[in-house]
């Protein structure tokens, strides 16, 4: 496993609690809980993805990028049946996004290859 990709399990270890528990907390409310439970469940879909070579020989792009699809599909379910984004939707799958990307440009720097080597050993 290359250090810069430790990046990508790391942060699931962040991004997947912060999702359940934003869910735990608006339990009451639950078209916005449904929808960061499932935003939870796709942060953890890129270990899985990444598993089969073509999605992991693909970079990033394919074990990252085949989960974000469910987010867009979130926001077509979203559309048809409300006629707008849901903001969990909206709020939750750019933060998600904009993790994922955080990730990959995080864990090619000096900084995270001298920390990851560090973490390793």
């Amino acid at each position: 496993m290359s250090l810069a990709f430790l990046a990508v399990p790391l942060a699931t270890v962040i991004v997947f609690p912060a999702f359940i528990g934003l869910a735990l907390w608006w339990r009451r409310f639950p078209e916005t809980h449904k929808r960061l439970m499932l935003l939870g469940t796709i942060e953890l879909l890129p270990a899985g993805f990444g598993r089969w070579p073509i999605l992991f020989n693909a970079g990033p792009l394919g074990f990252l990028g085949l989960p974000d699809l469910f987010i867009v599909a979130m926001a077509i379910h979203d559309r048809a049946t409300t006629g707008r984004v849901h903001p969990a939707t909206l709020w939750g799958g750019l933060f998600l996004i904009a993790s994922q990307v955080l990730r990959v440009v995080v864990g090619n720097t000096a900084t995270w290859q001298a920390f990851a080597r560090w973490f390793v050993s």
